[in-house]
């Protein structure tokens, strides 16, 4: 396999595949409704525990270089069921990405657009459709090219982001406000908020699935995820506490309950440029991490048609993406016929930050597995971490979800319907297509 990937790239796929941009735009403002001003706070503590999955991930990376990812690491430490398991959970919970960042854009953008209101409904049904060609044309390119793509782009979107929180700290009311939990209801609201921080630095591991393309890559993979989870960590707080200055207190209540404030905002203290820059680098973000995505899927499935996880062998490059764009394309449509734009965003992030959870739970698992009976306590230590809080976040997540609203109780419903599918699926097969199941590696050095 070629090996064209530079430290740059691993560092620019991990940046990318978290959004930042992407999260001051969208998930602080979720996080702004169930935690008001402690915004700054929860994305520090958000960092804090997410040290330990990123420790977990870099860890893993730097003992196998391979494509598959999460679901190579399970199969080679857990087991064949376990690997497979997760393939096909990793599978259908990917694949709702690219329509599910399709769908928030389409309607983010209407902000900075003057359209007349009897056409925003065809645009919401056609933006994503255009949205999911031009992802999945950059990535046909090859990795190589579109790695290329995600250096310059993802350097665009860091650039602004310093400049961004440079602007925002010269227009303070008076100086950076850090706002600290006083009571129990506080810290409740806080809780609640740290498990949208969390997944804001989701993605932050993806350049595992290019470690076979990476120059060195047991070594500069893990160091591009580290980096890059550092740097997208330092931005993330020091954008939430400097937004909160920014805004003032009356100015953030206000964001509280309408996120496309901070847009008005930045409109009347800097002008117009600036305003159509920030909606223009947060639909580019959204673009990044679209396409960093879409190369870490495929080649992760390039990687389970390898081990013959998922028999694709024997289809053409074309026919498998073109099959990929009306699959993608059929996920978004349908969502937002069923649903609305917003509705169907936030069925769609709930279920793949349900699953993403599960994912690394499996992670940390796999490490404290690999590492048991060695005298690497600390390892151990920090996966066990790892694995408690994501645990205790998911379960709190599945109930706030199952005793919520009628949205909430759709999202957790069909995250548990996937995950059944998912064991269910591989447990059928194992015992009715075992000549299938006994093809099945979780070889090193496998390509396709």
């Amino acid at each position: 396999m070629t090996r064209t990937i530079h430290f740059s790239g691993a560092f620019m796929q991990s940046f990318t595949s978290v959004g930042p941009m992407l999260d001051v735009a969208a998930l602080f403002s979720a996080i702004a409704v169930y935690s008001g001003r402690y915004l700054g706070i929860v994305m520090l503590a958000a960092f804090g525990i997410t040290f330990t999955t990123i420790y977990v991930v870099s860890s893993l990376a730097s003992k196998y270089e391979n494509n598959g990812g999460y679901f190579f690491f399970a199969g080679k430490v857990l087991g064949k069921f376990s690997g497979v398991s997760v393939a096909v959970i990793y599978l259908l919970y990917s694949i709702l990405v690219i329509p599910n960042i399709s769908i928030f854009v389409s309607f983010f953008s209407l902000a900075f657009i003057d359209m007349p209101v009897s056409t925003i409904p065809y645009w919401l049904y056609l933006f994503p459709i255009v949205f999911i060609i031009v992802i999945t044309g950059i990535i046909s390119f090859g990795l190589t090219r579109s790695i290329r793509y995600t250096v310059a782009a993802g350097s665009v979107e860091l650039l602004f982001m310093v400049v961004l929180n440079f602007l925002f700290l010269i227009h303070t009311h008076g100086h950076v406000i850090i706002a600290v939990p006083s009571s129990m209801g506080d810290l409740g609201s806080v809780f609640t908020g740290v498990i949208f921080g969390v997944l804001a630095f989701a993605g932050s591991g993806s350049s595992i699935f290019i470690s076979e393309n990476t120059l060195n890559g047991h070594r500069t993979v893990p160091k591009g995820i580290s980096f890059a989870f550092v740097v997208t960590g330092i931005i993330l707080v020091s954008t939430a506490f400097i937004m909160f200055s920014f805004l003032g207190p009356t100015g953030f209540s206000t964001y509280t309950k309408n996120p496309s404030y901070v847009g008005s905002a930045i409109h009347v203290a800097f002008g117009s440029v600036v305003y159509y820059a920030y909606g223009a680098v947060a639909i580019l973000s959204a673009i990044n991490l679209s396409v960093a995505y879409g190369n870490a899927l495929f080649s992760a499935v390039r990687k389970m048609i390898a081990d013959h996880i998922v028999p694709l062998s024997q289809y053409s490059k074309t026919t498998k993406t073109l099959s990929f764009i009306a699959l993608e394309i059929a996920i978004a449509e349908i969502s937002v016929y069923l649903l609305g734009s917003l509705y169907a965003f936030l069925l769609l992030a709930g279920i793949v930050s349900l699953a993403y959870m599960v994912v690394h739970v499996i992670a940390a698992s796999t490490l404290i597995r690999l590492k048991s009976g060695k005298k690497e306590i600390t390892k151990l230590i920090l996966a066990a971490i790892s694995a408690t809080v994501l645990i205790i976040t998911f379960s709190f997540s599945i109930f706030y979800d199952l005793t919520g609203g009628f949205i909430d109780t759709l999202t957790a419903t069909a995250f548990l319907v996937i995950v059944f599918i998912s064991f269910a699926t591989v447990l059928l097969l194992r015992n009715n297509r075992t000549n299938w199941y006994r093809k099945i590696t979780f070889d090193e050095n496998s390509t396709a």
